[in-house]
């Protein structure tokens, strides 16, 4: 239901997933006006997308990345408080960045100014419980949050124990002994989320969390059931097919182009850079019904590798997250 009353229906196939408990939500609304003419409006999602063109670059997960962070910098949206992860651990000036920064992105490489990045699937916090102690603040490590996103590729139990292991030694705290732990799991859309609690009865002075290893099992059983949500099936896509189907889903749901002709045109013109499709928006070439063959493909995949907006982490109060 929108703001203004209006209501919008459901296909069958979100209703089946609504069935299974999936979270919906919408993304992509045309929430500004572009600026004028659309070649400014889009000039990061163009280069972004010559650039992958021009260097070769095959990885699913590099291409969607890397054009919605294009996106983002060509969108006014509020400015966010996250940042990128750099390169091998060197600090990139925010300046650089502009003032759009997707959390749990990896910077894989810069090229001419575009930061082809790909997101990171996993991801762990160290929940705490907050009390006072006289005049003193504490925290006591409590909980673990481990978040798992869609991603072209599986993310293996190995992974998943790895950087848990790696996040509480980073806490320094140990993780080889406790037998009384309670382990929750929820599925928000296409996001795994597990909670790893400590029993009441640990000694808050020295907690001791599961070993990685029976983490790593209990994820491994729960993708043997919801596996095929967060991964992508079905055929591989080309990349010189992906690329320009991403920015046409952009330019028309963004831009709010309707016709296929001046999508053609700014193709031609600003990713292609030579009239690789014809611009009278009539013609039926392999390469134009190809393009929109795939463009709503594309679409589905910009959409599942991105987290739901504005949905918070799910932990048990009191308990806090510390990074």
């Amino acid at each position: 239901m929108g703001s203004s009353g209006d209501t919008h229906l459901l296909c069958s196939e979100c209703v089946q997933r609504l069935a299974k408990g999936e979270l919906l939500y919408a993304v992509f609304t045309q929430e500004f006006e572009p600026s004028k003419p659309l070649e400014k409006g889009f000039s990061w999602l163009f280069k972004a997308a010559r650039v992958l063109l021009r260097e070769g670059i095959t990885d699913e997960d590099q291409i969607i990345s890397t054009l919605a962070l294009a996106h983002e910098f060509d969108c006014p949206r509020p400015i966010k408080e996250d940042i990128l992860r750099p390169i091998k651990g060197e600090e990139i000036p925010p300046e650089a960045l502009g003032t759009f920064f997707p959390t749990e992105q990896i910077v894989v490489k810069e090229v001419d100014g575009v930061f082809i990045v790909e997101r990171d699937p996993v991801s762990a916090l160290i929940l705490v419980q907050r009390s006072s102690r006289g005049k003193e603040d504490s925290t006591i490590p409590r909980g673990v949050l481990i978040r798992v996103r869609f991603h072209k590729k599986t993310v293996e139990p190995e992974r998943v124990a790895s950087v848990y292991r790696e996040q509480l030694a980073i806490k320094g705290i140990s993780y080889e002994g406790s037998h009384s732990a309670s382990t929750k799991f929820n599925l928000v859309g296409n996001e795994l989320y597990l909670t790893i609690m400590l029993n009441k009865e640990v000694a808050a002075s020295r907690p001791v969390f599961p070993p990685p290893r029976l983490v790593g099992e209990f994820y491994g059983a729960l993708m043997k059931d919801f596996g095929k949500r967060l991964t992508t099936h079905g055929r591989e896509f080309e990349s010189h097919n992906l690329i320009p189907a991403c920015v046409a889903f952009f330019l028309r749901t963004s831009a709010g182009i309707k016709g296929r002709k001046d999508v053609h045109r700014l193709l031609n013109d600003h990713v292609f850079c030579e009239k690789k499709l014809p611009e009278d928006g009539y013609a039926n070439t392999s390469e134009v019904v190809q393009l929109w063959k795939d463009v709503p493909k594309a679409g589905e995949r910009l959409a599942r590798s991105l987290s739901l907006a504005h949905a918070p982490p799910i932990f048990p109060n009191p308990f806090d997250p510390i990074k």
